[in-house]
């Protein structure tokens, strides 16, 4: 946690999530606040509070504490300017990219077909493939193309799992 941002990487996947309030520098174990979260329901506020070197977590009716580490002792995580800024549905739209994820290949010789493809405009269209199996869907959530040059994204199945368990 620094500069306002939650961030989170595993050095192929980058993951950032705005958290305006959010004051101190610390790092936690990602997996062990990543179970705790999962038990706060959508609609709970969860209240971050760093009290030395310990971040306390509370919700509703539940707490949590991590003992954090100084961010110091970690390399800087990359500057990061979106290409895009963009709100989409994604209760319609994750779903349906992990569905696609098994049909995707596992091996890293080919990275093309180790994730879920998405094809941008009015309604995103969606393509996986291994070499010998082809999934397509529709889904009818907006995502506009960044001019010529940015018509289609790939994202790696393992990005659509991380999003998908966040």
């Amino acid at each position: 946690i620094r500069d306002g941002r939650a961030m989170a990487t595993d050095t192929s996947v980058f993951l950032t999530v705005e958290l305006p309030e959010a004051e101190g520098e610390c790092v936690v174990p990602f997996r062990g606040v990543l179970d705790v979260i999962k038990y706060v329901a959508g609609h709970q506020t969860l209240t971050l509070e760093q009290v030395d070197t310990v971040l306390n977590l509370s919700w509703g009716d539940g707490k949590a504490s991590f003992a954090t580490v100084e961010a110091s002792d970690f390399p800087p995580t990359p500057a990061f300017e979106p290409l895009l800024k963009v709100s989409i549905p994604g209760d319609r739209l994750i779903p349906v990219m992990l569905e696609m994820v098994p049909v995707c290949a596992e091996e890293d010789g080919r990275p093309v077909l180790c994730g879920v493809t998405l094809e941008l405009g009015e309604k995103v269209k969606l393509f996986a493939a291994d070499g010998f199996r082809l999934a397509a869907k529709t889904v009818d959530v907006s995502i506009p193309a960044i001019g010529k040059e940015l018509k289609t994204i790939i994202l790696h199945a393992d990005t659509v799992k991380t999003l998908a368990r966040l």
